[in-house]
């Protein structure tokens, strides 16, 4: 039977391994590889950042994929070797007869001189935290919202929401697009921070 080896513990790498868990069977191993060994699930980091849920709530240990018959394996994988089919991970070399590739993002806030120190991101419990505490200490002022995400790509629950400022932004990078063009709707809600 096959060896199926997915690279990534995130939201992609779980559908996947638990889509071909139920589709292959018993005698195919499933194998995730993931240098966490907690899934935290990004989309309710919403939830973290309003201070409306608890860290813990949104986090499950890797390991407890056992219980649906798919192997974890806690590491960072540094090569892919296609010719021989194998993932190496901590210096040992993981075979494969199908591999799948999900392995996420990774953050390099360096890339843009001043957001490290400046910004926090929604992309870990870590960075959610920080905007969690930045709100509670908001008295005032200007804030700067970086999306890197299409508008319709945004999530349409939870508290945070998409605010089209358009008519109040100061120092516009490149001139706003027509507010009845239909590439680029107005969102239907706005929250407002108010202290």
């Amino acid at each position: 039977m096959a060896e199926v080896v997915i690279v990534g513990g995130g939201v992609g790498g779980l559908v996947a391994a638990k889509r071909l868990r139920g589709r292959l069977d018993g005698g195919h191993h499933i194998t995730v590889i993931d240098q966490s060994p907690v899934h935290v699930f990004q989309p309710s980091l919403l939830w973290v950042a309003d201070g409306t849920r608890d860290p813990d709530r949104i986090a499950r240990p890797l390991a407890r994929l056992q219980r649906r018959g798919i192997a974890f394996r806690h590491g960072r994988v540094a090569a892919l070797d296609p010719a021989g089919r194998r993932v190496r991970v901590d210096g040992e070399a993981i075979p494969y007869d199908m591999l799948v590739l999900a392995p996420g993002v990774e953050l390099r806030p360096q890339a843009l001189p001043g957001l490290a120190e400046a910004g926090a991101n929604l992309y870990t419990v870590d960075g959610a935290r920080e905007i969690a505490r930045a709100i509670a200490r908001f008295s005032g002022g200007r804030v700067v919202i970086l999306v890197a995400a299409e508008q319709d790509e945004l999530p349409a629950h939870g508290r945070i929401r998409a605010v089209d400022a358009r008519d109040h932004v100061h120092g516009r990078i490149h001139e706003p697009v027509d507010a009845q063009s239909s590439d680029h709707p107005r969102p239907r809600r706005e929250q407002r921070l108010e202290r």
